[in-house]
């Protein structure tokens, strides 16, 4: 497995800003705290806190917006230094990058050696007038593989050849990723990588799917992360020349999306899509070229966005109103691709992207509410009818649903896609089938089932019932049971008997028209969700 140095420059936003020693501030980004003044550092407030428990810590705590030109300045800045040490580090953010330990092993034989000469260049690096980055602020890790690399850098490790493994598994089960299968492996107990790569293959296929299956390898370290394929013959690069230097760059940067979509679209025509883009680029004064990697996949706007990350970084060293006159052209060069698997689902449950109406709403409340504060609902597989609804970022799922792959809708520039993407995810035994309910309820809600006779209906162990249903009893009212389907008998989490649960479920239509899902458990019946 190819080997990685991971570097982390922890509260480097915080030098966007020339807080005193006394000031007690810090920088918020989704509700969490990602940059803090020395005032707020020594009050106990840590990076990663949420801003509800920041407050609890300092309640006299100031809180501060990002500043994206500041940020592409201070990356700049950085990136420029580290080009000195090796120019094959690879952005993921203003304070995160990696480097792959083979393009620097010849010159820098002993990992020690690479890492002192990071920390001194880092440490001489003036960011601002007087503010420097704090040595216990780099955090560097180098092993096999980027998971383990990451996760070494938060305790400044080194990893020796053929160690990662063990190492890994030592760790908890979120270095292998965020998301639906990760947090459902936690709430079953397996806390640990060591926890995981112990499961049964098949017991993970059956319950996990595709992407448990690819965590799993992963965890055994038999997957390399980011994967990486050669770009297709013919493409990997995107190339525009300005007839004379261009001072207002936004506006043409943003022009040339369809030439970027172009390279995009031939990726995913073969089913690839790219994780790692160089963006080269020539000004009236100076180049720059410099390595970007997002590991969900770039689209068009996302490199147009980071060609203007970047101009941005290049303009704010430019001393004097005179100085800057433009740039002569740029180029992205795809460096990585890997498999495409999947793509978000529509906002309107329809088969196209949203419309230039929503797009632009959505963006507008986003500006006023601040960034990522607008959602985006969308259907996933689950066991609880509850539990089906998921929310996405308004800015992933419009970057996304931009990169879609064209369906039969002649002129129109609208994509088409698929409303459900449970297909995708992994087997939910006990879920309920489509069509799904037109109402579930967070808090279930108590109701009485009873037969002719007046008795309550009971299941036994083998999924029957002794008297069928005749009447239903809710808090607003009787009615009476015109059909019913059922019972299914439904068995949770048998691997843990602390939380194995036993229901079951019955389908009933009643008098007025309506059909609902009821739930038996311990005897007492309750009202999961409703059909209109």
């Amino acid at each position: 497995m190819e080997r990685f140095l991971y570097l982390e420059i922890a509260n480097l936003l915080a030098t966007c800003y020339e807080w005193g020693e006394r000031d007690v501030c810090a920088i918020l980004s989704e509700n969490k705290v990602v940059g803090l003044s020395n005032g707020a550092l020594a009050g106990g407030v840590t990076l990663g806190m949420s801003k509800s428990r920041a407050m609890s810590q300092l309640d006299h705590l100031e809180f501060y917006p990002r500043d994206p030109k500041k940020e592409a300045r201070i990356a700049s800045t950085v990136a420029e230094a580290l080009e000195g040490v090796s120019p094959y580090f690879r952005y993921i953010d203003v304070t995160s990058s990696y480097l792959p330990y083979r393009a620097v092993m010849r010159y820098f034989k002993e990992p020690g050696a690479l890492i002192h000469s990071i920390r001194e260049t880092l440490s001489q690096l003036e960011i601002s007038e007087g503010r420097r980055i704090a040595d216990g602020d780099i955090f560097i890790g180098i092993a096999d593989g980027l998971i383990a690399a990451k996760a070494a850098s938060f305790r400044n490790l080194i990893i020796q050849r053929d160690a990662s493994q063990k190492f890994l598994e030592s760790l908890p089960v979120t270095v292998l990723g965020d998301d639906d299968v990760i947090d459902m492996l936690i709430r079953l107990g397996i806390s640990t990588v060591g926890d995981f790569v112990h499961m049964d293959l098949a017991d993970v296929s059956a319950r996990f799917g595709a992407r448990g299956l690819e965590l799993f390898e992963m965890a055994h370290g038999q997957r390399t992360y980011p994967p990486r394929f050669s770009p297709p013959p013919g493409g990997g690069k995107v190339s525009f020349v300005a007839d004379s230097p261009l001072v207002g760059y936004e506006q043409v940067v943003f022009s040339q999306i369809p030439k970027l979509a172009d390279e995009v679209a031939k990726l995913r025509d073969v089913g690839l899509m790219a994780t790692s883009v160089e963006i080269s680029i020539s000004t009236t004064r100076s180049n720059s070229r410099r390595s970007w990697s997002l590991f969900s996949g770039f689209d068009e706007r996302s490199i147009a966005e980071r060609i203007i990350w970047q101009l941005q970084g290049m303009e704010e060293h430019v001393e004097g109103s005179s100085a800057w006159e433009g740039i002569n052209g740029w180029q992205v060069e795809f460096l990585d691709v890997v498999g495409k698997i999947g793509i978000q689902m529509d906002l309107f449950g329809s088969l196209k992207a949203p419309p230039e109406l929503t797009v632009r709403a959505a963006n507008r409340a986003e500006t006023i509410l601040g960034v990522n504060s607008v959602c985006v609902p969308y259907v996933k597989g689950a066991r609880l009818p509850i539990d089906t609804v998921g929310f996405s970022r308004w800015q992933e799922y419009w970057q996304e649903s931009s990169s879609r792959p064209r369906g039969h809708l002649g002129k129109s520039s609208f994509y088409r896609v698929s409303v459900d993407q449970r297909a995708d995810d992994p087997p939910w035994p006990g879920s309920i089938p489509d069509p799904p309910p037109a109402r579930v309820f967070r808090d279930s809600q108590f109701v009485k089932v009873t037969s002719l006779t007046g008795e309550v209906v009971r299941v036994n162990s083998r999924g029957g019932v002794l008297l069928p249903p005749s009447r239903v009893e809710f808090s607003w009212g009787t009615r009476r049971v015109e059909d019913f389907l059922g019972p299914w008998l439904v068995h949770q989490r048998w691997w843990n008997g602390d939380s194995e649960q036993r229901f079951a479920r019955l389908l009933v239509l009643l008098d007025d028209g309506t059909a609902h899902i009821l739930l038996t458990h311990n005897g007492l019946w309750y009202l999961e969700a409703s059909y209109d």
